[in-house]
Parts: C-alpha cells; structure tokens; sequence
C-alpha cells in the first residue's frame, strides 16, 4: 500500500481519537490521560488541532539514533561512576523527580510527579524490562563529594540496540558536563557489547538536552506527538 494511501486511511481515525477518549473518561473513571502517537509523522502532527481541541495538551518529540561504529571519546571528569545496583533504586528515583521539577517533561508525564512514581518507573525498568532488557552494563550512577548526583538507565532493545531510557543530573550538578560524561560512558558499554545503534527520545522543546544528544552524535529517526489531558477543573501548567 502506498504511504499516502495509508495516509487518508489512518488519518480519519486519528483526527477524532482525542475527542472519543475525552467522551470515553468519565465512564472508564480516569482523572489523566497520558498518549504517544506511533504512526507516520505528518499524520501524527496533522492530529494535534483535534487533540488541542479534546484538551489535551501536546508536545513534539524526537525519536534519536546514533550509529556505534567508531570509538566513543569519555570526557576526563572528577566524578566516581559504577554500574546501578538494586540498592540504588531508590536514589536514583529521588535523583530523576529532583532534576526534573519544574520542567516540561514534569507537566506532561505523571511519571516525575512524585518520588514514589519515580520509584515505580525506576523498578519497572530495571526489574521489569518495561523499557526493553535491562542492560547493566551500561547503566550508570555518578557520586560526587556529597554521594550521588547523576543516573543513566539504558536497556537493550534488540541484539543490535542500546536504548537511553532515563538520564538525570541534579540541578547543582547541570552544566558541568555530567550529562555528556553519562551518556558516553553508556555508549562505551554498549559497544563494548557489541551493539551498533544507540537511541533515545526528547522532547523537542528541551533544547538543551535535544543539544547535547545532537553533538554527540544522534539524529532524528522519528518525529511524534506525547499528549496529555487532565480532568478539569484541573490543569496542566507548563514551565514559562
């Protein structure tokens, strides 16, 4: 079938999905909604007046890969990093809510919500492969001189590919250059593994992440929408 036939098929049924979820909330009970688009792009993104419409809010998101073909340079860095262990989880969760409050990503994912939704989504990608196999060897924390300051969490998506599901750095600890030690190191594991491709998604308007991830060496493979809706009267309040 050609890609703009299928276009005209899938787009009918998507312009409306937004609204048929919102007369569907009050019968299934939820109080938020959160919703990735995995279609063709421009399909996705034509479905975002329908979405905005139905209340929800959107936000364009890039779906990142970078090949593993050369050696990965680890910037020189004063911090101690070690694979994740099981003792960890519960900082590291506490390290991923404190580094994005009052972000973006915060307002649209209930994920970041609280330290015990941390906790869970932490637990789910390391003890229950929610995010592909959990690969050890390339998950990471960071210590620094007041104990831990950064995680990495990185799964295997295929026998080819290491996925970047989760890096967070404590706000004292940002533009310092851990981010960029986090992620090379992880890339380093995965080739030591053998993969070829690494990959990862961000929000589009996280710039400065979208950044780091571009000089390091990813580039875009998909474009998506992420939509969120809440029950009113509440809202959802994005950062300025």
């Amino acid at each position: 079938m050609r890609k703009a036939t299928r276009d005209r098929l899938v787009l009918p049924l998507l312009i409306p999905l937004g609204a048929l979820l919102i007369i569907a909330i009050p019968v299934i009970g939820f109080s938020r909604i959160l919703l990735s688009l995995s279609v063709r792009e421009n399909v996705s993104l034509l479905a975002l007046p329908s979405f905005a419409r139905a209340g929800f809010e959107s936000k364009r998101r890039h779906y990142l890969v970078r090949p593993l073909d050369g050696a990965v340079a680890v910037p020189r860095h004063a911090y101690k990093l070690r694979p994740v262990r099981r003792e960890d989880l519960g900082a590291a969760a506490q390290i991923i809510h404190r580094s994005h409050q009052g972000s973006l990503d915060a307002a649209l994912n209930l994920t970041y919500a609280t330290p015990a939704l941390c906790r869970s989504f932490v637990e789910t990608l390391v003890l229950r492969a929610g995010c592909g196999r959990f690969d050890p060897e390339a998950s990471l924390v960071a210590e620094g001189s007041n104990g831990l300051v950064g995680v990495l969490l990185a799964s295997q998506l295929s026998t080819t590919n290491g996925h970047i599901c989760q890096v967070s750095v404590l706000r004292d600890e940002q533009s310092r250059g851990l981010g960029t030690v986090l992620v090379t190191s992880a890339l380093a594991g995965f080739r030591r593994q053998g993969l070829t491709s690494a990959s990862l998604s961000v929000t589009l308007e996280n710039e400065r992440a979208y950044r780091l991830y571009r000089t390091l060496g990813f580039r875009l493979r998909k474009e998506f929408a992420a939509h969120a809706w809440v029950r009113p009267p509440a809202r959802i309040e994005l950062p300025a």
